[in-house]
Formats: structure tokens, sequence, C-alpha cells
């Protein structure tokens, strides 16, 4: 299925969404997957699969945001993916590149390896329920 982004304007969180607020370090888009980054300020940067620390997911951007702005993001619950980007049953991960995600299935493909960490499952075409897992591991 690939890697992909959510569409910055898809998303918005419902009555179970848990939400935490920081700084962000860069432009962060609505739908990232963000890490808080302890060496800059704890300022939130796009989750990378490239090294444990920042394939350490901290939550999924509810807004966008320019460097320094204060950005909302989803650490745990229900969020809203307006345009039908999720699929009932399925587990997502993050995703090859920077910020992305993608379903847990593309973890098996060798010329993927990346740290396995799981954003959470879709409910419905419109539901990603967040249960986030950093495992720290990487596929092989």
């Amino acid at each position: 299925m690939g890697d992909r982004a959510l569409t910055p304007g898809s998303v918005a969180p419902t009555a179970t969404t848990v939400i935490e607020r920081g700084i962000a370090y860069h432009t962060i888009n609505a739908g990232d997957l963000l890490y808080i980054d302890a060496a800059n300020s704890n300022k939130l940067r796009n989750a990378d699969n490239t090294s444990a620390t920042a394939a350490e997911l901290a939550g999924i951007a509810l807004n966008s945001a320019e460097a320094g702005q204060p950005i909302a993001y989803a650490t745990s619950g229900d969020v809203k993916v307006l345009l039908n980007e999720v699929i009932a049953g399925t587990v997502y991960v993050l995703g090859a590149s920077a910020g992305n995600n993608s379903p847990a299935g593309d973890l098996d493909a060798t010329s993927n390896t990346r740290y396995c960490s799981v954003i959470g499952v879709g409910i419905d075409s419109t539901t990603l329920r967040v249960s986030i897992i950093n495992s720290g591991v990487m596929n092989a």
C-alpha cells in the first residue's frame, strides 16, 4: 500500500481524543506523526524511522504550525480522518518517510527496514484509534 501522509485538512479530534500541546521545531502539517526532540528543548518534530529516538512516536499533529508555533497533537483515543484515508481493521505504523504512516503489512518488505512504531488501528473508513506502541526494534 505504501507510505502516505494524512491530508492536513482532514484530521480532527473527537470526544475521546487525548490532546497534548507543544512547540513545533520546524513546519508541521496536521496529520504528521510526531516525536519529542529532547535535544532541542523538547520541541516537536516529524517522526523518522532512521533512529530509535526519532521513531519514538508522541502522537499525530492536529493542526499545522511553522517553526516556533504551538501545536496540538493526539496521544490516544479516536481521531477523525475525514477523507476516508483509513481502513477498518488495519494497523498503522510509522512510515518510511518522515512524518508519514503506512499499513503494518509494509514492514514485511525487506527493502523497507525501519523502526517499528505503531500509531493505531483503523476503526472505520474515517476513524483512527490512536494507541501508540514504541517498540524500539528495527524490522529485518
